[in-house]
């Protein structure tokens, strides 16, 4: 269905479709709206060489009110202003909502590291984590704290508290992944530190 005929409220993990129209970016781009923060909603790419390219955070009133919905009125008239100046939104398809977990397995990852989440007896999670799970990264311990977000590609076997395995890293920003890359160790957050992870491969 095209954005511009359709009426229904637009939720997180909307995928729009469309021509790029921009060299660098793939014939065919793919951005999905998700939450940034908790806070506010964002379109990420899902698609082609810049995959995990945050394109814009959405206003606040893009959305409708009391809900985490965006607008679709608003979208329509706003698209070439705040998202895509190069494609019409007459050209955006919208595809139906996928879950995060598998736009996050379809990406290519960042890095690559060893994931070690510590056992719950030591502080970690109480319980597994799953495809598509994200949270901040941090280089440091020591206040004060700064984290980039991540996604992780866990596959299809739950991680469980006091595991180690080796996955794909899918970062919100070029920033976040350089900085991770750069320290080589780097620290999970939860609303408390929940593990670590050692890239498989030396920085640079």
């Amino acid at each position: 269905m095209r954005l511009s005929e359709t009426s229904n409220p637009i939720p997180r993990g909307t995928v729009f479709r469309f021509p790029s129209n921009l060299d660098g970016w793939g014939e065919t781009l793919d951005l999905m709206m998700y939450l940034h923060n908790e806070v506010q909603l964002g379109l990420v790419v899902t698609s082609g060489p810049r995959a995990g390219h945050v394109v814009c955070y959405l206003p606040s009133d893009a959305l409708l009110p009391n809900t985490a919905m965006v607008s679709t009125r608003w979208l329509q008239e706003n698209w070439t202003k705040w998202v895509w100046p190069e494609t019409p939104v007459s050209e955006v398809e919208v595809v139906p909502k996928a879950t995060r977990s598998e736009l996050v397995e379809q990406m290519e990852p960042d890095l690559v590291a060893d994931v070690a989440l510590y056992d719950s007896a030591s502080g970690g999670r109480p319980g597994p984590v799953f495809s598509g799970y994200g949270c901040p990264c941090m280089v440091s311990k020591v206040e004060p704290l700064v984290g980039y977000d991540c996604f992780m590609q866990i596959g299809t076997h739950p991680m469980y508290p006091g595991e180690t395995r080796r996955i794909g890293l899918v970062f919100l920003t070029s920033k976040g992944a350089e900085v991770m890359r750069n320290a080589g160790r780097f620290f999970l957050w939860e609303g408390k530190f929940i593990g670590e992870a050692v890239l498989a491969e030396p920085p640079g």
